[in-house]
């Protein structure tokens, strides 16, 4: 059995997941949903995937997705999840907390006036 963004990349693939088309003995412990925001009926597509996901202790959800357009269904839910109105718990990890994501500074780096004032005033 595929798990994690595996599975949704198998039943994406394929079109839009219609609810009854999920045996109910499809069942998974970990839903891993990639890059969410992109997703076409981000919604529908996921009331079918959660349907796969037993409420029992051990599954877990995960929609994880850089953002894409503000006020898109993405948007909606996490905030929705920000003031506690659905099950999810928002966690935000900026880009910044990777370490690869950084290099160091050439030799000859100086700040400019500018940026000197935006880093006092940090």
């Amino acid at each position: 059995m595929l798990v994690g963004s595996a599975l949704l990349r198998e039943l994406a693939a394929s079109g839009p997941v219609q609810a009854n088309s999920l045996e109910p003995t499809q069942n998974s412990e970990i839903l891993h949903a990639s890059e969410a925001a992109f997703w076409a009926s981000l919604l529908e597509q996921m009331a079918a995937l959660m349907q796969t996901i037993p409420d029992i202790d051990g599954t877990e959800i995960i929609i994880e997705t850089t953002g894409n357009q503000f006020g898109d269904e993405f948007h909606q839910l996490w905030r929705r999840a920000q003031a506690g109105e659905n099950e999810f718990i928002p966690i935000f990890l900026p880009w910044s907390i990777d370490p690869t994501y950084r290099t160091g500074l050439p030799n000859v780096f100086t700040l400019t006036a500018e940026e000197k004032q935006i880093c006092r005033a940090a």
